[in-house]
């Protein structure tokens, strides 16, 4: 005879398996939390560990030592790890996990801080619930934040079967040549991936679909250096130093009300002579009694859209070919970093984090103004695929020795990453 209830069992079954599904992921997400939260401790000394590490762009040895600290760790939750060398730069390392299966997922930091080997602020120092250090925000924390990550997910038997690409770049900070230069491994990954994240530091109750680009420029300035008591003749003319000065007061009149787009000379040299010494090291020769012969000035741009700093460069040209009297000018230019546009698939992606964030009790997360960030190495990827940025730790004084990390921020950030990465990876789930 026929059992009549196993098909009416069947049929409950399947009535339940969507509450039984959602029951199971709330599971894993409150082990994840919980395996986080125990691990806190461990976190905090792995960043002091790498913190006390100086790992300064150009201190080689010092960014291979805290890329090692992560190969390691990458390598014992089952990850490919391997460093590409970069000429003058420790290199960029890799971690890979998985194969390809159309759900993969490029997570970008970095290895390498503002802080020279001779800065004065080098160590960490715990100060109750945040810390001080180079790097404890930008961004060591942001390392940290995706490692933890990835354990709390292999933690709870969820890493298998997912897609992860993770790059901790060694020259963010300084980096050389832009995208054909130390890029190409990047942008490879990019193209296999279903998303980028970036784990540059987070901006309270922000999402960042979009960071302005960085192009960094060099203007020379050249006249006769002569005694100055010539200064202003028609024979002279006005020397390259009034030269200089010309060219960047009218940049600063063109540009000071532009939409997000900003010109800055970060540094300056002049004199009868300039000797180049080092990549970030000139050294200026001249007296007050002879005009100068040669200025060097060399800044970055920055904007919103590619259009914007193509617009930027023709009115920079021109402001640069007319010159004072007896002088000239020319200006080159990098382009070091594109763009990263608020497309409608980053504006997908950072509803799915809103939604997530908001399960850790994160509520009102919005999009933040491309103005407010500058740009990062995510940028390189962004017209490849979905990118979110800023998905690292919350802190303030970045770039200075007030550098100080909230490490409250530091498990739900982990968390929040766990779960992005677990909603990212599901073939159900489409970016659009």
């Amino acid at each position: 005879m026929r059992n009549k209830c196993v098909p009416f069992l069947a049929a409950t079954l399947l009535l339940f398996y969507p509450l039984l599904s959602i029951a199971q992921q709330t599971n894993k997400q409150t082990q994840m939390s919980e395996f986080i939260q125990s691990n806190k401790g461990q976190a905090i000394n792995d960043l002091k560990s790498i913190v006390n590490i100086n790992s300064g762009t150009f201190n080689v040895s010092g960014v291979k030592k805290v890329g090692e600290f992560f190969r390691k760790e990458f390598t014992a939750l089952g990850f490919k790890s391997y460093w590409v060398k970069s000429p003058k730069r420790a290199g960029n390392l890799f971690s890979t996990y998985g194969e390809n299966n159309g759900n993969c997922i490029l997570m970008i930091g970095h290895l390498d801080t503002v802080f020279a080997k001779e800065s004065p602020f080098q160590k960490f120092v715990l100060d109750g619930d945040k810390a001080h250090g180079p790097g404890v925000v930008d961004n060591k924390g942001g390392n940290l934040v995706i490692l933890y990550a990835m354990k709390a997910l292999a933690h709870t038997n969820q890493l298998k079967g997912k897609c992860i690409f993770v790059a901790l770049m060694g020259d963010e900070e300084n980096s050389i040549g832009g995208a054909k230069l130390g890029r190409q491994n990047l942008i490879k990954f990019a193209k296999k991936s279903k998303a980028a994240l970036g784990f540059e530091w987070q901006i309270a109750n922000k999402g960042t679909i979009a960071r302005r680009g960085y192009t960094s420029w060099k203007l020379t300035s050249s006249a006769t250096a002569i005694h100055s008591s010539k200064i202003f003749s028609k024979e002279v003319g006005f020397g390259s130093a009034y030269e200089q000065a010309r060219v960047l007061n009218v940049f600063r009149k063109a540009f000071s009300d532009s939409n997000g787009l900003t010109v800055n000379p970060g540094k300056i040299v002049g004199g009868s002579s300039v000797k180049f010494k080092t990549e970030n090291d000139y050294e200026g020769y001249g007296k007050d009694n002879i005009t100068a012969g040669i200025v060097v000035s060399e800044g970055d741009l920055r904007f919103k859209t590619q259009a914007q700093l193509k617009n930027a460069k023709v009115m920079m040209e021109k402001i640069v070919a007319t010159p004072l009297l007896k002088t000239k000018s020319k200006i080159e230019f990098v382009d070091e970093k594109p763009a990263m546009a608020a497309t409608p698939e980053n504006k997908a992606l950072f509803n799915k984090y809103a939604e997530i964030a908001a399960q850790v009790g994160e509520h009102h997360i919005t999009p933040l103004d491309a103005s407010k960030r500058g740009a990062a190495d995510i940028n390189h990827v962004a017209p490849f695929v979905p990118t979110l940025g800023g998905l690292g730790v919350l802190g303030t004084g970045l770039h200075s020795v007030q550098e100080t990390i909230d490490l409250a921020s530091f498990p739900k950030a982990m968390l929040k990453t766990a779960l992005l990465v677990n909603a990212i990876s599901m073939d159900s789930y489409t970016i659009k």
